[in-house]
């Protein structure tokens, strides 16, 4: 490297070249206290702007390849914002002379970033409290302490597909009438499906979750099948295959499996509506779920909604449905919201006021939902709001003022508190 390189590196970063050396430790055995570029080269070191050799060594008297100043180049452009105007312009005259090989660079940065983060992991630790007060039935309520953790891998398989999957295990109190399923504590593989491009859609093969954007009738569920999604302001996906019935509260009675096809619109109508809707058909494979799908063996389940921002802070959601069930078979939700969280803004709030309800033989799983008297419907007043703490730390408080839709009135104030982290 040249005296007037390393000198005008120095200047264009505008690191100045000083007279007397750094007090901080040679940056390299081939550079002496003494040596004219010295002070340049420590200060570029310092700066982040050149690396050196893996040996410790600079190697000034060797002539510089192209590859090499297009590092120092990009290393330049990821700083120029502090730059003047004038540096600025050097800056990019030296980004269009070497274009070819910072693109070049960019291509083998990515390459060994995909090759070294080929798996990814990330997760979260959900710990929850319900609790569930009752009047006008023979139940008195119940408490329950829930702990979930689940962990996500994502692997590469090639430039456009990628294997996903799920582990989860669950460690939960279990009700004096065993109204809780008893966890065991072992990890789970709960999803494990493969996702890629295929003619102009996005397919999803093997056992994944399925939603749809209203919460009615698929919240979370899991899926053994197949999935094609396709897109951009208008996004559809169309899903086949059985569902898993310990993630459905409200299809069988936790033994039974159902075989379902389904699709789900979502529209961007523009910045502040979204609208969305939902069609999905159960068949239930044993043919005995009568009591759960209003003495039919295939049920029809649809929703049609819309989420509206009519301020800066404000939004309002409503979403109606139903089944083909003869009676009991409309369900509802209606909801303000202020505000929304942002898990990596510290501080940050939302609170939503609603009104929901489910006849008894609209098909749900919905987070109000509890097993004393799950069959029964449910409507009323809740209200739900979530704060940031800490970054990717999330605080939820649930209150609900419901009662049962059936004959037999039973009044519910149910609470919920939880904590979720999230890695």
């Amino acid at each position: 490297m040249k005296k007037r390189l390393v000198t005008a590196l120095a200047l264009m970063f505008g690191l100045g070249i000083g007279a007397t050396a750094f007090a901080a430790a040679n940056p390299f055995v081939d550079v002496p206290a003494k040596h004219w570029a010295y002070d340049a080269v420590n200060k570029l070191a310092k700066a982040g702007i050149v690396d050196g050799y893996g040996d410790g060594t600079f190697r000034g008297d060797r002539t510089m390849t192209r590859y090499e100043m297009a590092q120092i180049v990009a290393k330049a452009m990821a700083r120029s914002d502090k730059a003047d105007a004038e540096t600025k312009a050097t800056i990019d005259k030296l980004a269009t002379e070497f274009s070819a090989e910072i693109e070049n660079l960019g291509v083998r940065v990515a390459k060994l970033e995909k090759k070294s983060d080929n798996v990814r992991f990330d997760g979260n630790l959900r710990v929850r409290y319900n609790n569930q007060k009752l009047s006008g039935a023979s139940e008195a309520g119940a408490s329950d302490r829930l702990i979930r953790m689940r962990l996500a891998a994502h692997a590469a398989v090639n430039e456009d597909w990628n294997v996903h999957a799920m582990f989860e295990t669950n460690m939960n109190d279990v009700n004096s009438d065993n109204s809780l399923t008893a966890n065991d504590s072992k990890v789970y593989l709960n999803t494990a499906y493969a996702e890629g491009p295929i003619g102009g859609t996005t397919v999803s093969v093997g056992k994944f979750i399925q939603t749809e954007t209203g919460d009615l009738f698929l919240d979370e569920t899991f899926v053994k099948g197949i999935r094609f999604g396709f897109g951009n302001q208008l996004k559809a996906q169309v899903f086949y295959g059985s569902i898993d019935p310990n993630s459905y509260s409200y299809i069988g009675t936790g033994t039974n499996t159902s075989t379902a096809y389904g699709t789900s619109l979502n529209w961007a109508a523009n910045k502040n509506l979204n609208v969305f809707g939902s069609y999905t058909h159960f068949k239930d494979r044993n043919n005995d779920n009568t009591a759960f799908f209003g003495n039919k063996d295939n049920m029809n389940a649809w929703d049609i909604g819309a989420a509206y921002k009519f301020a800066p802070d404000w939004k309002v959601t409503a979403v109606y449905g139903a089944t083909n069930a003869d009676t009991q078979n409309k369900a509802f939700k209606g909801e303000f919201q202020y505000k929304a969280i942002d898990l990596n803004k510290v501080g940050t709030w939302q609170a939503a006021l609603g009104y929901w309800k489910h006849e008894a033989n609209a098909t749900y799983d919905s987070g109000f939902v509890t097993d004393s008297i799950k069959g029964q419907g449910m409507k009323g007043w809740y209200f739900d709001g979530a704060y940031v703490p800490a970054k990717n730390i999330k605080l939820r408080a649930i209150y609900g003022d419901l009662k049962t839709t059936t004959g037999n009135e039973i009044k519910d104030k149910y609470t919920r508190l939880q904590a979720e982290f999230f890695f």
